[in-house]
């Protein structure tokens, strides 16, 4: 009795397994994935705009430019590799599964390289320099 029970249990999780649907799982991963990555798009332009509002007075003017500038460019590109490999690629075909694991290896390489620029913007704060240009215009506009 326990052995027919243990052939039916093995019988369920081969259906189980079977059952399961990479590619749908895939696509929603991507999707989710691209809510992130607007999200740190959307915080990235925020901080480009803070930068610009300071001008080159500010001491790291160049350097944040230059580096929102490449997160930015990393991110828009990642962004329409991942519209590319959840719209064309279905990982259950055997002939999309080469194509779309080398698209998928670009972009998690695309994505170390806009989180190491991240943390390197990251350690400039400029939440105080940009309280202190609103307490300025403020001054200026009275």
């Amino acid at each position: 009795m326990g052995s027919t029970y243990n052939q039916q249990e093995n019988t369920n999780d081969e259906k189980n397994q079977n059952d399961f649907n990479h590619n749908g799982y895939a696509t929603r991963k991507t999707i989710t994935q691209g809510f992130l990555d607007v999200a740190l798009l959307v915080s990235n332009a925020a901080q480009f705009k803070y930068v610009l509002d300071f001008g080159d007075t500010y001491q790291h003017y160049v350097l944040m430019i230059t580096l929102l500038s490449v997160s930015l460019v990393l991110q828009l590109v990642r962004g329409c590799l991942n519209v590319v490999l959840g719209s064309l690629y279905n990982i259950s075909q055997e002939d999309h599964q080469k194509a779309a694991t080398i698209l998928n290896n670009i972009v998690l390489l695309l994505g170390v390289f806009t989180t190491l620029v991240n943390a390197i913007i990251s350690g400039f704060d400029m939440s105080e320099k940009y309280d202190q240009l609103e307490v300025d215009q403020l001054e200026q506009a009275k």
